[in-house]
């Protein structure tokens, strides 16, 4: 808002009086027959842009116009009908009202500061209470009952590796070119489970591990006409299970194994 400088004169019953038009609208009703302000409007009132003390501002723009507002008010006190008295509580209020603002300045400098450092203080509190509920809970001499009642999940179920299942139905398959294609049956044996390949030449051993696969199947390059046996056991981490029956080809029935060639 612009500052009184040299506001405009007018007259009012034969006498000069400098005239504020955006000071005057708060005592508009007030005025009477001692001035009538709609009579001082003239152009400015046309100007739907200019802005009047009584519009709703913000705080701080508002305390430069009433401060700007109790100026013109003094320097028109006789024309606006207005004693020191009236003048010395307009400047009374708008005194404390500068005060009140600058305590709600203050105010919320401190609660933004204050909600800062809550939220770095709860990260930390977080960060410890973490950092104890999982040492709690690895350590397995604390009893869950304690867990419970610190509000600590209870220990983690040790995870149990059961023991890998025989496979069986292990077939053999040649192309005469020295090509040999295992398959066989997992028998439940779960997905990710580890399968030990073994060969022997004659099926008593001894044995030698070709390889060792997740998938139940195996290709192997091998001699056409030389006997060569398999056999094939699970392995879940550190567990294994039994070999199965041994199956051979190109070669006699070994006393006590069988022989599967598809």
């Amino acid at each position: 808002m612009r500052r009184l400088g040299n506001p405009p004169k007018r007259s009012v019953h034969g006498v000069e009086i400098l005239v504020d038009f955006e000071s005057l609208a708060l005592f508009e009703p007030r005025l009477g027959s001692r001035v009538s302000f709609l009579g001082f409007r003239g152009e400015e009132a046309d100007n739907e842009t200019m802005s009047y003390i009584t519009k709703d501002i913000a705080d701080d723009d508002y305390l430069s116009q009433v401060r700007a507002f109790v100026e013109g008010a003094a320097m028109n006190a006789a024309a606006l009908g207005l004693s020191p008295a009236d003048i010395d509580l307009l400047n009374l209020e708008i005194g404390l009202l500068d005060g009140r603002l600058t305590s709600v300045v203050t105010a919320r400098a401190a609660l933004s500061g204050a909600v800062t450092a809550k939220e770095e203080q709860l990260m930390r509190v977080r960060k410890i209470v973490a950092m104890m509920a999982k040492t709690w809970r690895a350590d397995p001499e604390i009893p869950d009952e304690v867990l419970d009642q610190m509000m600590v999940a209870p220990h983690s179920p040790r995870r149990v590796i059961s023991r890998p299942s025989v496979v069986t139905d292990l077939v053999i398959n040649a192309n005469g070119q020295g090509e040999i294609s295992l398959k066989w049956n997992p028998n439940g044996n779960t997905k990710g489970t580890v399968y030990l390949v073994e060969t022997s030449a004659t099926g008593a051993g001894p044995w030698v591990v070709l390889d060792a696969v997740t998938s139940r199947k195996f290709s192997v390059e091998a001699t056409p006409g030389e006997p060569i046996w398999f056999r094939v056991r699970a392995k879940r981490g550190t567990r294994v299970g039994g070999f199965c029956t041994p199956v051979g080809l190109w070669g006699s029935r070994v006393a006590g194994l069988g022989s599967r060639v598809a």
